[in-house]
């Protein structure tokens, strides 16, 4: 092999393990494992917090010192849920939280036909409709069509301070959830595609 061929080599294997060890990545992360992950969350109630965090198990970290905290678990608001569900980790492995505004970075728009279990509903709290900040950001696991009409899916997600992380009906209005305007399908793209497993409810 010639020496720029070897380079070649050399270079797309660095390249593939910078990718591999990039924020975000969800290593050996299958589609059917996502809504199971977030049902632990929502099995448990978590109860909403902007500042707090859980471990994967849904038991609420109780250090108090935030760099502490980082490495043991997610935040517990909608998008540290969502993240959550993910597997989503840093480079050194640590639980990685992102928040609506930066969840697009590390996800693709899909359609409503192509939604399936573990993609997820978000808005944005940086998107501007008809030249308006929206008042909230929010994002939801989607957990699968509850009709065949795919007219209300279920969704689990940090719903409130009041009500914790939860797995309700929502109905699909014309953006995706409740009557609020914004709401897109995504999807995680690093996922192994295994064969889809429907989740039961």
């Amino acid at each position: 092999m010639s020496i720029a061929g070897t380079r070649i080599r050399i270079l797309t294997a660095v390249v593939m393990c910078a990718a591999l060890l990039a924020p975000g990545h969800a290593q050996a992360l299958t589609r059917p494992e996502i809504v199971p992950r977030a049902k632990v969350w929502t099995d448990e109630r978590v109860p909403y917090s902007q500042s707090r965090y859980a471990t994967e198990a849904g038991v609420l970290v109780t250090d108090t010192v935030a760099a502490v905290a980082k490495t043991k678990g997610y935040r517990t608001d909608c998008s540290g849920f969502v993240s959550m569900a993910l597997g989503l980790r840093t480079a050194s492995g640590a639980p990685l939280s992102l928040d609506t505004a930066s969840l697009p970075g590390r996800l693709v728009r899909t359609t409503k036909s192509a939604l399936a279990p573990g993609d997820v509903i978000l808005r944005p709290k940086t998107l501007k409709i008809d030249g308006k900040t929206v008042p909230y950001g929010h994002a939801v696991i989607f957990g699968g069509w509850a009709d065949s009409a795919k007219t209300h899916y279920w969704g689990l997600h940090q719903s409130s301070s009041a009500k914790g992380a939860v797995r309700v009906k929502i109905p699909w209005g014309r953006s995706g959830f409740y009557s609020a305007q914004g709401f897109s399908p995504y999807r995680f793209p690093r996922l192994d595609e295994r064969p889809r497993i429907e989740p039961s409810f």
